[in-house]
């Protein structure tokens, strides 16, 4: 038996088990973030190159390093 097989008839086996089980697990909510298309929409390419390079790593326009 191959190990697809084998998975699927493991689920098929313990569906009615899962399901009587489900009332009893704890059910976790999420709620939509947005956060990752804020960070997408101020991501600045040029910035991220030119930031990364030796010369301007510590420039004020990089924002980190020693000034």
């Amino acid at each position: 038996m191959s190990l697809k097989s084998e998975f699927e008839q493991n689920l098929i086996s313990t569906r009615d088990q899962r399901i009587a089980e489900q009332d009893t697990r704890p059910v976790m909510e999420f709620l939509p973030d947005d956060f990752d298309l804020w960070v997408a929409s101020h991501d600045d390419r040029v910035r991220a190159v030119v930031c990364s390079t030796p010369e301007f790593e510590s420039s004020p326009f990089c924002g980190s390093g020693i000034h």
